[in-house]
Formats: structure tokens, C-alpha cells, sequence
């Protein structure tokens, strides 16, 4: 059972934070014993009301390529090598490769169509800040990644990285905002930061092409 996201990273806020786990369970794992790690994690969030609680199940044999671009596999294994805090049993990580560009773009293809469709579809009860502000960094580490290589896991270092790369229409007092969100809880409204989600989206969509479905074929 490993520990993920802000939590093993060091930015965990209360109240704000999810916290996500990661638990590698051998390859004979069954539908059945998902489902009851998927009823033990509803049974913690509920108990102590937790605003998420998180429990990514990966069978042992999806730890290895090739990995299947459908499941959202490549960033999570991402996550669990560079910051997996390991909280009980004993599974070597060694043996896990580092996934490759090639993973990623793979895995990039399947799900930012998705995210894209989200973001111009989405129900107005899906429209809060936080929401916003994630689907804002989702955008940015993929811009950040495609530029440089580094796939940012820290949501606070994420805008900071858009600033190095260099005058862009990005760099701009709207993403200074969502910063001071980011960082101090500074007030920040829905509308500004659907405002700013549709900048940056579409300056991705522009930047990253082959992050963008042919909708039309």
C-alpha cells in the first residue's frame, strides 16, 4: 500500500487535499476483490469525513508495459516512483521501469480528448473552484511535459514552470491568481477561473496538436 499525490509530496491542506493511495495487488486479483477495495474506500472517506479519499487498485502485471493507453496508468505509475511513500507490505519498486515519451503520448492521446470534451461539456454542479483550478494544471503540466520532459507532480510548482518557459499569452496576473490560490487560499472566483481555464486550454490545444482529436474524421 503506497501513499501518492499531496500527501507523500508534502503539500497536503487539510480540508482542500485529497488524499490518494495506491494499493499493488498481485495479477490473480479478481473483480471481486476491487470491488470490496472500492467499498472499504467509500467506508474510510464516509467515517472520516474526508473531502476524497483516493485507492488507484493496480494488479502487479500493469505495473510492467506494454501499458494499456485506456487506463490512466502511465501518470499514476509516475507518481508512485518519484513520490510513492510505501505505509505497508514489502514490493520493490526497482522492478518497475520508468514509462518511456512514447507511454505517455500513448496514454495523452486517450485521456486529454477526454479532458477536452469535459471541459467544454461540463454540468454546472462539476463547476467549482477546485475543480477549475485542477482541470487549469492538468493543461499546464501537459504544456510543461511536451516542452521540457518533466511531467510536474507538485501542483504548486506547475504555473512557476509555464513562467520559465518564456513570454507566452500564459504569462499573465490571472495565473499569478490562481498561484496565490494554489499557495495562501487567496479568495479566487468560479468565474475567474473558468476564465482563465478557457485561455489556457485553448493556448494548449494550439501549443500540443497531437494532444487534439481529428473530430471531424
Amino acid at each position: 500500500m503506497y501513499v501518492i499525490g499531496s500527501l507523500a509530496g508534502g503539500s497536503y491542506r487539510p480540508g482542500r487535499s485529497d488524499i490518494d493511495t495506491l494499493p499493488v495487488v498481485k495479477s490473480s486479483c479478481t473483480s471481486s476483490d476491487e470491488n470490496a477495495v472500492e467499498s472499504l474506500r467509500k467506508k474510510v472517506r464516509s467515517t472520516y469525513e474526508l473531502k476524497d479519499f483516493g485507492a488507484i487498485v493496480v494488479r502487479e502485471d500493469k505495473l510492467v508495459p506494454p501499458y494499456d493507453p485506456t487506463e490512466e496508468l502511465v501518470p499514476e505509475i509516475l507518481r508512485l516512483k518519484r513520490q510513492g511513500v510505501l505505509i505497508r507490505g514489502t514490493h520493490d519498486l526497482t522492478r518497475v521501469p520508468d514509462p518511456t515519451r512514447e507511454d505517455f503520448i500513448a496514454y495523452a492521446r486517450v485521456f486529454y480528448p477526454w479532458l477536452r470534451t469535459l471541459i467544454d461539456q461540463r454540468p454546472q454542479e462539476y463547476r467549482t473552484v477546485d475543480a477549475t483550478v485542477n482541470t487549469i494544471l492538468y493543461e499546464l503540466r501537459l504544456l510543461v511535459w511536451d516542452r521540457t520532459g518533466d511531467y510536474i507532480l507538485d501542483k504548486r510548482e506547475i504555473i512557476p514552470a509555464v513562467f520559465a518557459l518564456g513570454h507566452s499569452p500564459l504569462t499573465c496576473q490571472a495565473l499569478e491568481k490562481v498561484q496565490r490560490y494554489l499557495l495562501d487560499g487567496e479568495p479566487l472566483s468560479l468565474e475567474e477561473a473558468e476564465q482563465e481555464l478557457q485561455v489556457v486550454s485553448k493556448y494548449v490545444r494550439a501549443q500540443v496538436p497531437w494532444s487534439v482529436p481529428p473530430f471531424n474524421q
